[in-house]
């Protein structure tokens, strides 16, 4: 790989996110990334919105109302986020949120565990273990 190769590889938008492999949703590849701090911020956003929270409601307050949504409010657009095409290029627009929550099935919860688990966000006390990450380790992990 030459340095410009290397230099486009490094700028792209995703680069700096951790990935799956290639999984398969609905017969079609994709592929799995870590979410963003803006990926975070456009769920709570839409999680609020959907469950009638005010805009100041923090994460307690949204994580208490998603449990009668099923999780559906705040899995369904940070799924969005999340999945690309084998190439890099994002599946979904932020405006499919909508249909995805309504369309809602264990596929898509499945990739948000796999996205949550990138994120080393499905311990049990991931901040702490996060904290606890040596750079030699996250680098192997990546």
């Amino acid at each position: 790989m030459n340095a410009l190769d290397l230099r486009t590889a490094l700028l792209a938008p995703t680069a700096g996110f951790r990935r799956d492999d290639t999984v398969t949703i609905a017969g079609n590849a994709v592929v799995v990334l870590e979410p963003s701090a803006g990926d975070w911020r456009f769920a709570a956003d839409k999680a609020r919105e959907w469950l009638g929270l005010p805009e100041d409601a923090d994460q307690a307050a949204i994580n208490e109302a998603a449990k009668g949504d099923a999780g559906k409010g705040l899995d369904a657009a940070l799924v969005v986020r999340v999945l690309c095409d084998p190439s890099g290029s994002r599946v979904f627009e932020d405006s499919d949120a909508e249909t995805i929550r309504v369309q809602w099935g264990p596929e898509f919860a499945r990739a948000v565990s796999r996205s949550l688990r990138l994120a080393t966000l499905d311990s049990a006390m991931p901040v702490t273990d996060a904290k606890n990450v040596s750079p030699e380790t996250q680098a192997a992990s990546s």
